[in-house]
């Protein structure tokens, strides 16, 4: 289902994703629709500044970028 949402994502910006790089976003990504709005809005925000097309490399840097943004630290966690 979470990979549906971040298809539908990417299709509505119009980008074609391939997918070897939706299999290696779907068990990384935060769990959320907003995660996945998030990580399409990124993918293609760096895909666009680099004039690239969007590779599994330049979507673990958006994961890297999302999932730091996403993170809610749990109880006791270190500061």
């Amino acid at each position: 289902l979470l990979g549906a949402l971040l298809e539908k994502q990417f299709a509505d910006r119009g980008m074609d994703v391939a997918p070897q790089v939706l299999m290696f976003l779907v068990p990384r990504m935060p769990r959320t629709a907003a995660a996945a709005r998030a990580l399409a809005t990124e993918i293609d925000r760096l895909s666009l500044a680099r004039q690239q097309t969007v590779t599994v490399p330049l979507a673990r840097l958006a994961l890297d970028r999302v999932s730091s943004l996403c993170h809610t630290p749990a109880p006791g966690d270190q500061p």
